[in-house]
């Protein structure tokens, strides 16, 4: 494979506005775009009129009516409409390789026209039908004999707050006549009223359930009849189907309950069911070839319902249950020989007497019990176990824990510490939540008790909030882990307290054999890493700087054998030159402020410093981590833009206002921009504006929020003397504006604003 032939692969993922922005990155991809395959449009560009195998053609509220070149293209093989498309399409219109057709029906006439074109495509394999109206029309008649792949789904939408009344007797029949099908794909779920609203006005012909039904996805309202239902579920379970996924979205009149032969299929693969079924297990029930089974919010008969089925399914690998907070069976049994993968979820208002799970082939245990009423727990060991994620709150732990001791990769967020004496031989990735009060000691336990740990992750689990503050007790000696087989530290959302910054330092001043350590942080959560500290850069190359927050970890510690550090900071953060960092093996440390920014370094300084302009001067001062090639871009940008909205107290503001504007070396300014809130005391306006008049500024912007402060910012002389020869834009709110008499002057001055000034003669 050519490397060009590679790139033009990957250059056919992306949009094609975006493909030929890649132009202008060197001279070799100048006309790389020239050769793609693929393109895909927007609504600002033309129809491209060429031989395509695929198109996709997406358009906003403009009605586009397709070009007759394209409605006769003999190549076509796929076809994506979405949006206002007018299919007013003419008799001469004809595309003999058409297979796949995605459309989205919007207006009356869509269905008729639509109608009329489907039975001419001969070829015609999968179709999707978006249904988004709310015109009244007549049918939908799918007649194509090739399909086997059909996916109607249906939305609703309001036009000048009119809706369609359930009873309407002009919603649409959806009649479908295609003999080959395989798939069938009903989704019904709407926004308030669902243009299909019972299965009775979809007519079947009788002949798409002649054959093998391979698949049949039912997503419905409540509007649907459950004789219906069951009819449809029924004759397809007659006809061998292998997967059958059925889910409701509104709570019915009475709880739907499925024909009794489907417990009794011979061909069922996969079974899937979800919101507002019953589970009536006969006692003759038998799925042999069932290997996937999803029970979603269903409701079960009785408590012995679920254990029935598993039990009958002796081919079972994949099960996945997730209990129903109204439900009234309180004791589950799961015991299946051959499961492989397993995952379970109890609400946290669930109250659950007690769980037996025997399944020693399984591979793969999600575990979610967010109940924390005290329960008994009986779980067999796992010695296939491979990954396990753990997320429970009740205290009954002991045989839970023992029974995933062989796994890999653990996942694990405990109410409660385990008892010593476990052992975790095999694990190697631990991903530990943090959001526990127990969560130090947790994992003190967890690196005693993993000796091969390579990898450790502290986060925060989805819909976990950690609230406190970790409080750090080291152990007294260090885990065998640290010392041996850690390789891989990361931490996200770190916050810069003291209690996360002796367990920061602890792990790196201790793990002899890390490599990489990465630490990411969170704006809104990290008040003291908001802005750094001090910024003592002198004009030379050499600098000398306090990493704020961080610094301990980079201070007074011998990292041993680490060779590569990466913080990921969202702030403005300055680090410690690598000389005077004391890491042994260091090969890279690598402390990023700016997504991405190093795909640009290869371009000219002119350009670099125009792009940075256009960035608020903190996060412009920031890209000076990046590397040697950005460490003093910052300093030649036209265009500062200072506020002090989210660093304004300890006088942070004002140390890194003064510094930056001190090694700033720009001899001409096109803007300088200051918003102040209020907060930030002793600022001097005339240390901060007399520099940019100096460097000749021609836009300047100065306000400040009097309603929090009585504190007054007058402005100095020099904007009426030096300043006034070369401005031409001045904006000024809430300042103090000194009579300057005969001096003031601005020759070139073409907008003025001035809101809530001042005026001291």
């Amino acid at each position: 494979m050519t490397c060009l032939y590679l790139l033009v692969k990957i250059l056919s993922h992306i949009p094609t506005k975006d493909v030929v922005a890649t132009s202008l990155l060197f001279k070799r991809w100048e006309f790389l775009w020239t050769y793609m395959k693929r393109l895909e449009y927007d609504q600002e560009y033309q129809f491209v009129r060429r031989g395509i195998p695929e198109l996709t053609l997406e358009c906003g509220d403009i009605l586009i009516q397709l070009p007759l070149r394209l409605l006769t293209c003999k190549t076509l093989v796929i076809l994506d409409l979405k949006g206002w498309i007018d299919l007013n399409i003419p008799v001469t219109a004809s595309l003999p390789s058409l297979m796949t057709l995605h459309i989205v029906l919007l207006r009356k006439s869509n269905y008729e026209h639509f109608s009329r074109i489907l039975s001419s495509f001969s070829l015609l394999v999968d179709l999707m039908v978006e249904q988004r109206t709310s015109t009244a029309i007549s049918t939908l008649d799918i007649a194509v004999p090739s399909l086997q792949r059909l996916f109607i789904r249906t939305v609703t939408k309001k036009d000048n707050g009119l809706r369609y009344s359930p009873h309407e007797k002009s919603i649409p029949k959806v009649m479908i006549n295609a003999p080959c099908l395989k798939y069938l794909n009903i989704d019904d779920r709407g926004n308030d009223f669902n243009v299909i609203k019972d299965l009775t006005q979809v007519d079947m012909d009788p002949s798409i359930f002649s054959h093998v039904i391979e698949s049949l996805r039912l997503k419905l309202s409540n509007y649907f009849k459950p004789q219906v239902i069951k009819w449809i579920v029924a004759t397809a379970v007659s006809r061998n189907v292998r997967e059958l996924d059925i889910s409701y979205s509104s709570y019915p009149e009475k709880l739907n309950t499925l024909p009794s032969n489907l417990y009794t299929s011979k061909s069922l693969v996969v079974l899937k069911l979800s919101d507002w079924i019953l589970l009536a297990v006969p006692p003759m029930v038998c799925l042999p070839s069932l290997k996937t089974l999803q029970l979603q919010q269903v409701a079960y008969f009785n408590e012995e319902s679920l254990q029935r089925l598993l039990s009958n399914c002796p081919a079972l690998e994949e099960l996945k249950v997730d209990i129903w907070k109204d439900d009234n069976t309180r004791k589950f049994t799961i015991v299946v020989p051959s499961l492989q993968r397993l995952s379970l979820f109890i609400p946290f208002d669930y109250g659950i007497d007690g769980l037996v799970i025997k399944t020693p082939s399984l591979k793969y245990f999600k575990l979610r019990i967010h109940s924390s009423i005290s329960h008994y727990c009986l779980v067999e060991h796992m010695p296939n176990l491979i990954e396990a994620y753990i997320d429970v709150e009740f205290p009954d732990i002991k045989s839970l824990i023992e029974s995933i001791t062989s796994v890999k990769r653990l996942e694990i967020c405990l109410e409660v510490l385990y008892e010593e004496g476990i052992v975790f031989s095999q694990l190697e990735h631990l991903k530990l939540c943090r959001c526990k009060d127990c969560t130090s000691n947790l994992l003190v336990r967890l690196l005693k008790d993993s000796p091969n740990l390579r990898v450790l992750d502290l986060y925060e689990m989805i819909d976990h909030y950690y609230c406190g503050i970790i409080p750090w007790n080291p152990p007294s000696t260090v885990p065998a882990c640290m010392l041996s087989s850690l390789q891989i530290f990361n931490w996200s959302a770190y916050s810069g307290v003291p209690g996360e910054r002796d367990l920061a330092i602890y792990m790196l001043k201790n793990a002899s054999h890390l490599k990489t350590a990465t630490i990411l942080s969170d704006e809104c959560d990290i008040p003291e890493l908001e802005m750094l500290k001090e910024l003592a850069f002198s004009s030379r190359a050499s600098t000398t700087c306090e990493f704020i927050g961080l610094s301990d970890l980079f201070n007074d510690y011998e990292f041993r054998s680490c060779e590569r550090i990466q913080v990921r900071l969202s702030l403005v953060i300055i680090t410690p030159s690598l000389e005077s960092i004391p890491l042994q093996k260091l090969r890279s440390l690598s402390i990023m402020g700016m997504d991405r920014m190093d795909m640009l370094s290869d371009l000219p300084d002119a350009l670099l410093v125009k792009i940075l302009s256009s960035l608020p001067t903190k996060q412009v001062v920031s890209t000076m981590l990046l590397s040697k090639r950005w460490q003093f871009l910052w300093m030649f940008v036209s265009r500062l833009d200072y506020s002090d909205d989210d660093m304004c107290q300890d006088g942070r503001f004002l140390r890194f206002l003064y510094s930056s504007l001190l090694l700033h070396q720009a001899k001409v300014l096109e803007s300088f921009t200051l918003k102040l809130s209020g907060n930030s005391r002793g600022i001097d306006l005339g240390v901060c504006v007399t520099p940019a008049v100096n460097r000749s500024v021609r836009e300047l912007t100065i306000e400040i929020d009097a309603s929090s402060t009585e504190t007054q910012f007058i402005l100095p002389r020099s904007l009426y003397t030096t300043g006034s020869r070369t401005l031409v834009t001045l904006k000024l709110q809430n300042a103090v504006l000194v009579d300057a008499s005969e001096m003031v002057s601005f020759p070139l001055l073409k907008t003025l604003s001035l809101i809530s000034m001042k005026y001291v003669k």
